[in-house]
């Protein structure tokens, strides 16, 4: 593993096939998966699969990190910045098990992620999409700094699309 971001309570790393029952367990909680468009993983063996060749369908840099305890060393959850093909955005996510939710970790662990788009990356604009009735995920953007830029579709779902340029970057994180 070559990525590696930090934050005061978290190792943010590349998600391995060691994870697999962490993502099998959290993505088959229907709470978790409410508002993501996503449908849970058929099985563990499926999980894992779609684990060991993630990366090599991602743009170098990108995708969907795990999120680890330094304390524990458990993998907890993922974020990440994610390049989308069809628009040419990157896209920021954040996805927890229930039991870490309110806990601010979304916040902590993406904030680190959007220093990462713009300081390594170098994006010009970073997005996110959330469903309109997910009214954490909204709290999370926002704190972030960015900013509701109109309407848009997560998977086909309606949502809204919060977003942050290089000038807002700049402003909210320096």
């Amino acid at each position: 593993m070559s990525f590696r971001l930090e934050t005061p309570r978290f190792i943010i790393r590349e998600i391995t096939e060691n994870d697999a029952q962490a993502m099998f367990d959290m993505n088959n909680d229907p709470e978790v998966i409410r508002y993501t468009g996503d449908p849970p993983f058929e099985s563990l063996e499926a999980t894992s699969a779609f684990l060991a060749s993630y990366y090599s369908r991602q743009k170098p840099g990108t995708g969907r990190w795990g999120i680890e305890e330094r304390t524990t060393r458990q993998m907890i959850g993922w974020t990440g910045i994610k390049f989308e093909e069809e628009s040419g955005l990157y896209d920021i996510g954040y996805r927890l098990p229930r039991m870490h939710w309110g806990k601010g970790i979304a916040t902590e662990t993406s904030a680190a992620c959007v220093r990462y788009a713009f300081d390594a990356l170098n994006v010009d604009k970073l997005v996110g999409r959330v469903m309109h009735d997910n009214k954490a995920s909204i709290r999370v953007l926002e704190k972030l700094g960015l900013v509701y830029e109109g309407e848009d579709a997560c998977k086909h779902h309606p949502a809204q699309l919060y977003a942050m340029d290089r000038q807002r970057f700049a402003s909210v994180y320096r």
